[in-house]
């Protein structure tokens, strides 16, 4: 096993983010979890039984950066970042504009977040001669679904950010590494948690933005393309420390995991093909 590590997890409370934690924390090392609100819950008791180390960090706030520098002094170092914390929005492009604080709100936690976390840590890492960043997107960016265009546009959004900084501090020895899961049965589409729905209006009844977000709401995604979260947690924590099925295999950039990603991977492959075949088109101008 690797010398153990610190940890800063976001999001780490409930779902993708806690597992992660969980495995992390047996694995040994030491992790810095990052909560939003103050509410003790059964996976806040669970955690800290572990040896977790709680801070209140709102991914909205403008002290993100102040608070992780503030972790790097009390611990010396940040080997790990995963930036996990994010939730969705369910709604098509129309509806949405009667909320459009929804989707600004999104865009802070999503990509703002994440973006000024690296920002603070990638100094950290730097002069400590290297470490690793994790952010956590999504099958939403690799491909868009109906209905959720202003989650997946977050998506998206993190992971041309994401392209573009792995390139920036592979110099520093700063690993990075996009995850992308698919579905999986958490609290992550469960309103009354983290996920926003704006009502379809009248003219989308029935539609295929309506069959999607109403699939995504009764679960029948998850029962379909689901994957287990426990063992999306195990990969990731493997791919940082290069053990178990990364022991012998370098994960590269990105992390695809499920079922659901796998099939959206293929499709892109179908995608290429077209490309190729329309390539005189594109090298015509």
């Amino acid at each position: 096993m690797s010398a153990p590590s610190v940890w800063l997890i976001t999001g780490a409370s409930r779902g993708l983010g806690f597992e992660i934690s969980k495995v992390a924390l047996k694995a040994g090392h030491i992790i810095v979890a990052g909560r939003r609100g103050s509410k003790q819950t059964p996976q806040i008791a669970e955690l800290e039984s572990l040896g977790a180390i709680w801070i209140y960090l709102d991914m909205k706030s403008n002290d993100v950066e102040s608070i992780i520098s503030k972790v790097a002094q009390e611990h010396g170092h940040i080997d790990v970042l995963v930036n996990n914390a994010g939730y969705g929005v369910g709604g098509t492009a129309e509806d949405l504009r009667t909320s459009i604080q929804s989707i600004l709100d999104v865009i802070e936690v999503n990509v703002m977040g994440p973006i000024r976390a690296c920002r603070a840590v990638i100094p950290v890492m730097r002069q400590q001669g290297g470490g690793t960043i994790v952010n956590i997107s999504s099958v939403s960016g690799i491909i868009s679904f109906p209905g959720v265009s202003a989650y997946s546009c977050t998506k998206h959004a993190l992971e041309g950010f994401t392209e573009s900084l792995s390139k920036e501090i592979e110099p520093f020895k700063i690993r990075t590494i996009l995850v992308e899961p698919g579905s999986m049965p958490t609290d992550f589409l469960d309103t009354t948690q983290t996920a926003v729905t704006i009502p379809r209006s009248e003219p989308y009844r029935g539609t295929i933005a309506d069959v999607v977000l109403s699939a995504a709401a009764s679960g029948e995604l998850v029962k379909a393309h689901g994957g287990s979260p426990v063992l999306a947690a195990a990969r990731i924590v493997e791919a940082v420390d290069r053990t178990g099925v990364f022991a012998d295999r370098d994960v590269g950039l990105r992390l695809p995991l499920g079922k659901e990603t796998q099939e959206m991977i293929n499709w892109a492959k179908d995608f290429a093909k077209q490309a190729e075949e329309l390539q005189d088109i594109a090298l015509s101008i």
